[in-house]
């Protein structure tokens, strides 16, 4: 039952989570920390994996945080070929003015931290928080701001995730 793709991109026919509260009259956007700094010739929105080829966004760099394997949407061709691809996959820079109003508001935000906030042991530079520090700072920012938005009082919810577990060796 597992759908191959052409490369690391799942083709149009794969529903995704997005497809799905689409179809039922929702809305969707994944807010990923980093895409806007959007590195050297690199679009701010939407990025994804070139088509048919290896996923050269895997490590970030100062010059360009964002790594693709942090965003599953930008594995999906029902995403990434869309016309609303730019405003669905955006910076978390949007996520404050997409929350001064419900209506604004997705039904499912979707929110990605970069490398210094996602919980990771190493830090991200020299000098910076790493592990719980890190994602805490990262939190404590965020999730106030979405408990003070109209959509949040009006029902929402937050479920946090994290991907980083103790392990032992590299």
């Amino acid at each position: 039952g597992q759908v191959l793709g052409s490369g690391c991109v799942y083709p149009h026919t794969t529903p995704t989570l997005g497809d799905q509260l689409t179809a039922a009259g929702k809305t969707w956007k994944a807010y990923v920390e980093g895409i806007e700094d959007g590195g050297p010739g690199q679009p701010t929105t939407c990025r994804h994996p070139t088509l048919g080829a290896a996923d050269a966004d895997q490590t970030p760099t100062v010059e360009d945080p964002y790594v693709t394997w942090r965003d599953p949407f930008a594995y999906f061709h029902s995403v990434i070929d869309s016309p609303t691809c730019a405003s669905s996959i955006t910076g978390l820079g949007q996520l404050a003015p997409d929350l001064k109003t419900a209506s604004k508001t997705p039904s499912l935000a979707y929110i990605v931290p970069d490398r210094c906030h996602d919980g990771s042991e190493e830090p991200c530079a020299p000098g910076q928080p790493a592990g719980l520090a890190g994602a805490d700072g990262f939190l404590s920012k965020v999730v106030p701001e979405i408990e003070s938005s109209p959509a949040y009082k009006a029902g929402g919810m937050i479920a946090i995730t994290f991907d980083q577990a103790p392990q032992s060796g590299p």
